[in-house]
């Protein structure tokens, strides 16, 4: 079976991500799993490509193609080079995005025996509100719908069919050739009315995943999907086959339900397939599983991106990456390090001082707050005192301290696969003492608390974790079930046997052992909590011992001013 990807870096070395290093530890990750299980896995690229994927970080790809080298088409057609390789394929093929990685072979048997194969169908009812809805409505403002091609003038909003291309191959190389000439002759047609839109690049989802789907109707094919579809309003799922049931997800998911990982993370415990695109490539949590992952399994490719990272090369693509937590400080504005306040001063009316210190910014937007109304007041002091704490531990983080932190987590990693493997093996769970606990009045990991003061106070917890590639800071919020792990295992001061600690949380509360097994393993994968064995350790504490009232020490508490 072919395997095939397409990285092309005309439109930049970023690919979304927050920053280049993380897309070159993506490209890393999802080329050696693919090798994991595929024998013929090749590239097409341009000669920067090549030079990056192959000379520099030395990727084992079985064949580099230089297809894309002067690739005629403006860069925010993201999509345009993924279909030149489809156009290329003379047999059974499958393509497969640099954003997504395997943990199972897909089945060569099941790409061979369908017409085409794609990660997913996306059918959208809703009539004008959902997201092929609105592209199409946006495009038919500039030129009536009846004067494009066929399968666009006679799409309807309230039945739209697309193919998500996070995989997409098949054995109908007929179909492809068709797809691809259709889809190019589109792209290119219609230069002059894409111009005219405010957003592009969502053409490329017409040409690559609509019109796909339009054919699929219109045509006797054989359709394989990897999941199941994403279900819009309305929609009546179609009779596919999916490759790979993730069992533990509901069979009739929520829209986009592919872009969460479970509670492993980027883990073989975990999803076996995982598609991090859009928003999610954002979440420096995700940045994180992404960079441990790749340094656990493949230490030497993982030192080679890092190496790269700190060349003037880089520089020259990317940016200067920060030495220390307080270098990466001193170079934030004090209005972007505190950017959730300035949100907050702008809604509540309160200035805005300029640009000197982050010390002295944040003492003259407290000044400014003293003189707003009570429940304003209160607000914003949450808030300020919450990036405060942020700036504060990460300037606590040495490079030791990383060093250390880095170690910890890495070891921690994929002990704790599923709920027998965890009875039997003996593991101990501890706090991360690099781990800051803050407590806050509103939720500021929700943007939409970023508006209008409101009484409404509950109390949310958040843990400030280091992501030390980018000397950046993780903010990871905490579920009641997963604070009721954290303060039965703080109350005993000391590292405590997994499955007691399990057993206590389940006496705790009407919780069921499945869900305090999922919260327990998601601090685990985000660095939350420490997982080791000690095979020598002395009997666990007592799980009577584990629920006595205690208090805990790592927590910051802001009271609310009256």
């Amino acid at each position: 079976m072919k395997i095939v990807q397409t990285f092309w870096t005309k439109p930049g070395l970023h690919g979304h991500w927050p920053d280049p290093v993380f897309h070159y530890m993506s490209w890393a990750l999802s080329c050696l799993q693919l090798r994991q299980f595929y024998n013929q896995v090749e590239l097409y690229t341009d000669h920067s490509g090549a030079e990056l994927l192959h000379d520099r970080f030395r990727l084992p790809y079985t064949g580099f193609h230089l297809t894309l080298n002067n690739f005629p088409f403006a860069d925010y057609l993201w999509s345009a080079p993924k279909l030149h390789t489809y156009s290329l394929q003379q047999e059974s093929f499958l393509h497969v995005d640099g954003d997504v990685f395997l943990f199972r072979k897909i089945p060569e048997s099941f790409i061979e025996k369908h017409d085409v194969v794609c990660q997913n169908l996306e059918i959208d009812r809703s009539g004008n509100k959902g997201f092929y809805a609105e592209i199409l409505k946006t495009l038919f403002a500039v030129r009536p719908q009846h004067t494009f091609p066929g399968w666009l003038a006679s799409a309807r909003l309230n039945d739209l069919c697309a193919m998500n291309a996070g995989i997409m191959g098949g054995s109908n190389i007929s179909f492809f050739q068709r797809y691809t000439r259709k889809a190019f002759t589109f792209l290119t047609g219609h230069d002059a009315v894409f111009s005219q839109l405010e957003d592009p690049q969502y053409m490329t989802h017409l040409a690559e995943q609509v019109l796909p789907g339009a054919m699929m109707r219109n045509e006797n094919i054989s359709l394989g999907t990897l999941l199941s579809p994403d279900l819009y309003p309305g929609l009546i799922m179609p009779d596919t086959n999916e490759a790979i049931n993730e069992d533990h997800f509901a069979k009739q998911p929520l829209p986009f339900k592919y872009l969460k990982l479970d509670e492993h993370g980027l883990s073989p415990s975990g999803r076996k397939y995982a598609h991090v695109m859009g928003s999610r490539k954002w979440s420096l949590a995700t940045c994180k599983q992404l960079a441990r992952r790749l340094k656990k399994d493949y230490p030497d490719v993982y030192e080679r991106v890092l190496r790269h990272a700190s060349t003037k090369q880089y520089a020259v693509t990317g940016k200067k990456m920060p030495a220390t937590f307080v270098e990466k400080i001193g170079q934030i504005p004090p209005e972007k390090a505190f950017r959730r306040s300035v949100r907050m001063a702008a809604v509540c009316g309160a200035a805005v001082p300029s640009s000197g210190s982050v010390d002295a910014f944040e003492q003259a937007m407290l000044s400014e707050t003293n003189k707003l109304g009570s429940l304003a007041r209160q607000k914003m002091e949450d808030v300020l005192r919450f990036e405060a704490e942020r700036i504060r531990t990460a300037r606590s983080w040495t490079a030791e301290l990383l060093r250390q932190h880095d170690s910890d987590c890495l070891a921690s990693q994929d002990l704790i696969t599923d709920e027998t493997a965890l009875k039997a093996a003996g593991i101990w769970l501890e706090m991360n003492p690099q781990g800051k606990r803050v407590v806050t009045q509103w939720n500021w990991l929700n943007s939409r608390e970023l508006g209008p003061p409101n009484p409404l106070r509950i109390r949310h917890q958040v843990v400030l974790l280091p992501e030390s590639i980018t000397h950046s800071l993780i903010e990871i919020g905490l579920s009641p079930v997963q604070l009721r792990l954290i303060n039965i295992l703080e109350t005993a001061g000391a590292p405590c046997e997994a499955s007691a600690l399990c057993r206590a949380a389940a006496d705790a509360g009407e919780t069921p052992e499945t869900a305090i097994f999922k919260a327990l393993v998601f601090l685990v994968a985000n660095g939350v909590l420490l997982a080791s064995k000690f095979p020598n350790r002395p009997t666990p504490l007592s799980q009577s011992a584990l629920l006595q009232p205690g208090k805990s020490i790592h927590a910051t508490r802001y009271e609310p001013v009256e």
